[in-house]
């Protein structure tokens, strides 16, 4: 069944889900003391809540800490947050848990490295920090934080980055400076007090939630489930049916055409952890034997099982979740009425663990993501957008027109045709007249992919938090939310709106125009000579 409904009757249907067992209450006042304790540690306020009772309405959402991560991560936060506040407000007792990925292999770019908006030839400046290739199959958790000398140098590019643009900008840009002073504060106290990178990220990520998006969630890390030995007896019963869960999941995979690979059929749905740190895939043999040879210290790992994995305590500890088997285990164990999933990979995994959970009747929440745009002008949007203007002599109101890109081109094409026409005259080549030709088709080509680029590239949570004040973000996403038209297809719902921020940095360009302006610029982009 599919359909149209509003975030207020998307919030009826979650009240009225489900109710918990008395064993997912026990496992939520656990998780409650755990992510209490979390963010105790983060310096986050608890949120105290009521005794947990079979009423209370479990909603969950999480993702790996990414380096300074994209938009998207925090609108999952922002989506859980208010999803939560409104439940409050009907007085629906309530937890919203926002889960950190702290222990998945250390292989993902973006959980070290992201990339901030540059009028270069890329479009972009790296930042952030490379991960040894002997350590990228370690837990994340397990990784060390950068030394002094590394990050002092990372956020002095930062730093040097911005003051560089602000020089190039008007004086009007500078009001900036009071949005990347408090980033980079908040940023510099999560170094001084976070024990590992995973730790460092986490710091960044809820601080940057509850101070500046002021954001009250129940935050945990996945590193501290596994130190727990919490949701035991729901992994267990996973691994007592993990024949049919290799042959759904195989199946689902073939069926639908997803982009993901098979899984070996004996392979177990948890990791195990080497000694040395790195994840391993124990595959089960019919002496209920799982093996597993370590690739990087050649370490021999045998784990004697039981009949129906009784005896799992005794490995459990140096085990966790893969993508599916978390959605699974997780949702049987705390009972979530509803999970905020990402808009990428985790739909696919998502789609494999629904036809698990049904076919093994473990508990199945709603599912609601939110698939959005973020069309703003930040300093090197601007920059680029004015030397686009001056190169191409054009006027504001070619900005904003939606043949911006055919414009742009036909200049170029006529700067190719007198570099022709003059090179046709003169054998050698060598004249001033072609030199300065030449000259001017590069700039012309230089700035017209530099835009491409940076119009193209997935918006950075870091520059849009530095060129827009708070108090408009959370406006501008309650705004998007509150008037959402949300498209349902059974027990999934979508939300598919974008954010079009004030141009604040160039106000002679209306709102309603920046995504023009962005759906013009991605069309550019030519070869240079």
């Amino acid at each position: 069944m599919t359909g149209h409904i509003t975030l207020p009757n998307l919030i009826t249907k979650i009240q009225d889900y489900y109710r918990l067992t008395p064993v997912q209450i026990e496992n939520v006042t656990r998780l409650k003391k755990i992510s209490d304790h979390f963010n105790k540690r983060m310096g986050l306020p608890s949120d105290p809540s009521e005794k947990i009772t079979s009423d209370t309405v479990i909603l969950e959402s999480g993702h790996q800490p990414n380096f300074l991560p994209h938009c998207g991560t925090w609108k999952k936060a922002f989506l859980l947050d208010r999803i939560y506040r409104k439940l409050q407000e009907k007085g629906i007792p309530a937890i919203a848990f926002f889960g950190l990925a702290d222990q998945n292999q250390s292989t993902a770019r973006l959980l070290s490295r992201n990339s901030i908006p540059d009028f270069n030839k890329k479009g972009s400046l790296v930042i952030g920090f490379r991960i040894k290739e002997p350590d990228k199959y370690t837990g994340f958790a397990s990784q060390k934080k950068p030394d002094r000398d590394q990050w002092e140098k990372e956020m002095s590019q930062i730093k040097t980055h911005y003051q560089d643009m602000l020089t190039r900008a008007d004086p009007v840009d500078r009001r900036i400076q009071p949005q990347l002073e408090t980033l980079m504060e908040i940023i510099e106290d999560c170094y001084e007090k976070a024990e590992t990178f995973a730790d460092l990220n986490s710091r960044i990520f809820t601080r940057i939630s509850h101070d500046i998006l002021e954001l009250k969630l129940s935050f945990f890390s996945y590193y501290d489930l596994q130190r727990e030995n919490l949701f035991l007896e729901e992994s267990r019963r996973l691994l007592d049916n993990f024949q049919d869960y290799s042959r759904i999941y195989n199946n689902t995979v073939v069926q639908e055409k997803l982009d993901i690979p098979v899984i070996e059929p004996t392979e177990l749905p948890l990791w195990y952890h080497c000694t040395c740190g790195r994840k391993l895939s124990p595959l089960l043999k019919e002496s209920m034997t799982a093996e597993a040879v370590c690739p990087t210290c050649n370490c021999h790992h045998r784990l004697s099982f039981e009949k129906g994995f009784h005896d799992l305590k005794n490995y459990y500890a140096n085990m966790d979740f893969r993508a599916v088997s978390r959605e699974i285990i997780i949702s049987e164990a705390i009972g979530n009425s509803l999970y905020i999933s990402g808009s990428g990979g985790s739909l696919i995994y998502g789609r494999i663990s629904r036809q698990i959970a049904d076919a093994l009747a473990f508990h199945r929440p709603l599912t609601a993501y939110w698939r959005s745009d973020d069309n703003y002008l930040g300093l090197a949007h601007v920059i680029v957008l004015k030397e686009m203007m001056k190169l191409f002599s054009l006027k504001i109101d070619d900005v904003e027109n939606s043949n911006l890109a055919e414009k742009t081109k036909n200049v170029i094409k006529s700067v190719e045709l007198d570099l022709e026409t003059a090179a046709a005259d003169v054998p050698d080549k060598k004249t001033r007249e072609i030199f300065n030709l030449k000259r001017r088709l590069n700039s012309l080509t230089m700035v017209l992919n530099s835009a491409n680029q940076i119009f193209s590239s997935p918006p950075s949570a870091f520059d849009v938090i530095v060129s827009t004040k708070p108090e408009t973000i959370t406006g501008l996403w309650d705004s998007a939310l509150n008037t959402a038209d949300i498209l349902y297809e059974g027990d999934q719902f979508s939300l598919d709106v974008n954010i079009d921020y004030p141009p604040f940095l160039l106000p002679e360009i209306a709102q309603q125009t920046v995504p023009v302006i962005y759906h013009s610029l991605k069309k550019l982009g030519v070869a240079e000579n």
